[in-house]
């Protein structure tokens, strides 16, 4: 089980901070999987990015949280600089995958996040969505957009009105009358979707029973 959130980032960010905030979130919400141990502080040297590895606090699995260098002048496309947390839980670990994608999303205070169910697929769409990006001047798949909706997936109120056409809680009550499971979550659209098929085609026909349902056309 492979999750991956995603968090807008702010050049005035305290990013020690964030990240005694995120240990502290996942201390609260990930308890069954996260054990409450010292973590490397966040260094970035000379890079634009500083990783900070989790795998030590994970009981069953691994995982890391990358957080992205602030300055005004790197943020001056804010469609594409986001922190990330990414966690591997092992798949016999019998975690329920919907409360695991919940846990991180409260933890990292994430406006994004999916449980990916298909590496091949989730690799050509980075790829077509970055390809897309370089026509149109826009992160398709971050903060501009949604490249493919996932079975378990969050995406915040701000995300669905810019992305998916409505607010959240419309598309929540569109796809709630439509026999899809939603869960209510203060912050956005929560699909919880667990007995969807991992293969290819069963991903891509999902986004596309979405789409018809709250009117709004793929990417491109």
């Amino acid at each position: 089980m492979r999750a991956c959130v995603r968090r807008r980032t702010q050049p005035t960010d305290d990013v020690s901070a964030l990240h005694h905030g995120l240990i502290e979130g996942l201390s609260r919400h990930a308890r069954i999987w996260w054990r409450d141990v010292a973590t490397a502080q966040p260094d970035f040297g000379e890079d634009l990015e500083a990783q900070v590895d989790l795998s030590p606090g994970i009981a069953l699995g691994s995982g890391y949280v990358a957080y992205v260098f602030r300055s005004p002048a790197y943020h001056s496309d804010t469609g594409l600089f986001d922190d990330r947390l990414i966690i591997e839980l092992d798949a016999g670990s019998g975690l329920n995958a919907h409360e695991v994608l919940s846990g991180l999303v409260a933890a990292f205070h994430a406006y994004r996040g999916e449980i990916e169910m298909n590496e091949d697929l989730a690799l050509d769409d980075r790829d077509a969505a970055v390809a897309r990006g370089l026509v149109t001047g826009r992160d398709e798949d971050g903060r501009h957009g949604v490249w493919r909706i996932p079975p378990l997936g969050f995406f915040d109120d701000e995300l669905c009105r810019l992305a998916l056409g409505h607010p959240a809680s419309v598309l929540g009550s569109m796809l709630l009358q439509a026999g899809f499971r939603v869960s209510n979550h203060e912050l956005g659209l929560h699909l919880c979707e667990l007995d969807v098929d991992p293969d290819r085609q069963s991903l891509i026909d999902f986004d596309a029973r979405v789409r018809s349902i709250i009117g709004i056309a793929r990417p491109g």
